[in-house]
């Protein structure tokens, strides 16, 4: 099953084993990540020994 972000259902198959195959627009993943910036949202930071 195809799931866009907002949760439709962009395609799926059918009950029999299959493959599903989707063409990506890249402009509209960058919009997506630029109105849904996640790593913003980030509260907690795991520092390590390697972070600077």
């Amino acid at each position: 099953m195809l799931v866009d972000p907002w949760g439709r259902v962009v395609d799926s198959l059918s009950d029999s084993p299959g493959a599903l195959v989707a063409e990506l627009d890249l402009a509209t993943m960058n919009e997506l990540r630029q109105s849904m910036p996640v790593q913003q949202h980030q509260r907690f930071r795991i520092e390590g020994p390697y972070d600077t």
